[in-house]
């Protein structure tokens, strides 16, 4: 990141004032593919999409409500979807969705805190317009197959659910708050001293991967250093300026580099989270080297990857770790939507390429892998751990 974009963010983020909420779900695709669904399980999630939004352009919404899974029309009330439809659509029209792309993701229902193994994420572009003023949705659905064919769910927590039921359909029970369980601190297998114990949010990022390798039974070493500088210094991979590099991953060197400035500007702009989402993006890179996962400028010849699809994934493994630093109670409300502000300024200008060697991924890319890992965890992003 150059020290133009590094104004920028300033700029954007000093005029904008209100933190930037993001997209609702998260995305599916990562920069591996995942064979858990077959040619008829993609065709038939992103059938079920569609069907969806065309009951929504029908404002059918108690047809809609039928076709959500089980487990969610156990919990929910029908009024209090139908309500909610009613009010989400009052001056609203839509039209059929267009699916972009079908993964088959692990993912959690905030709502009860169950996770679904083999979940269809199906991403898709939907025309809306709202008093005269039309917008094309970029989104992702979560989709789980059950005896009657693909069923969705209704919200992300249960204190959103709650208060939809409390405001449609008050006879009913509101739903129990999932139980988040306390998590060891250390990794199975042993006590893991981290190296980064001087920086505490830095060492709850390393103790993150010391689990994950840990639990998948891998050896795991932490980079060698997250090294700040104020002046130009050599690395292993080069020379790095302060006024041209903001942050980055050497693989020569496994350390990660960071420009004073950046730093600086995004905790008192952004906050302390905000510099942490910096930093576990580029541990994710670190992970990806240990596992053997590089970017190359002919992925179809060598079995390497582009490099907007690592960053890509590293922005979803940025994510995760902020999922679990959450259930870990390491977060201050407020530190998810710095992480989400750091993503969406962090965004591609428009106009560059999938495979410029630069690309990163354009802001609401990168938002929606970034929304994939905090919901779907690790397996979401598709790495083999």
């Amino acid at each position: 990141m150059h020290r133009a974009v590094i104004l920028a963010l300033a700029c954007l983020l000093a005029l904008a004032g209100v933190p930037f909420a993001g997209p609702a779900a998260a995305a599916p695709r990562t920069s591996q593919s995942d064979a858990a669904f077959d040619a008829a399980d993609v065709e038939a999630a992103g059938a079920a999409a569609r069907e969806l939004s065309r009951l929504e352009a029908a404002r059918d919404f108690e047809a809609l409500y039928d076709l959500m899974h089980p487990d969610a029309r156990g919990l929910i009330p029908r009024a209090a979807v139908v309500g909610w439809y009613e009010q989400v659509f009052t001056g609203t029209s839509t039209e059929e969705l267009t699916v972009t792309g079908v993964e088959s993701v692990a993912w959690t229902w905030g709502v009860t805190g169950h996770t679904y193994p083999r979940t269809a994420a199906v991403a898709f572009v939907q025309p809306y317009v709202t008093n005269g003023v039309g917008e094309d949705v970029v989104d992702v659905v979560h989709l789980v197959a059950h005896d009657s064919g693909w069923g969705w769910f209704l919200g992300e927590t249960a204190a959103f659910v709650n208060a939809q039921i409390a405001r449609y359909a008050p006879a009913a029970d509101p739903i129990p708050e999932p139980v988040v369980p306390d998590a060891p601190t250390a990794p199975v297998g042993g006590t893991y001293e981290s190296p980064f114990a001087d920086d505490q949010l830095v060492e709850h990022v390393d103790l993150f991967w010391s689990r994950a390798f840990a639990e998948a039974g891998l050896a795991y070493d932490p980079p060698d250093g997250v090294v700040g500088f104020s002046v130009p210094i050599d690395t292993g991979c080069g020379p790095a300026s302060p006024v041209n590099d903001a942050a980055f991953y050497c693989v020569l060197d496994e350390t990660i580099y960071y420009a004073q400035e950046f730093h600086d500007v995004i905790f008192g702009i952004v906050g302390d989270f905000g510099w942490i989402t910096v930093v576990s993006h580029e541990w994710g890179h670190h992970v990806q080297s240990e596992l053997g996962i590089f970017a190359s400028v002919t992925p179809e010849l060598d079995g390497g990857f582009y490099t907007i699809e690592l960053e890509l994934q590293a922005d979803c493994l940025a994510g995760a770790y902020t999922r679990d630093a959450e259930a870990r109670s390491w977060l201050h409300p407020g530190d998810v939507e710095e992480a989400l502000i750091l993503t969406d300024v962090a965004g591609d200008p428009t106009g560059i390429a999938w495979y410029d060697p630069n690309a990163h991924g354009s802001s609401e890319l990168r938002l929606a892998f970034f929304h994939g890992g905090y919901e779907g965890g690790i397996p979401a992003c598709g790495l083999e751990l």
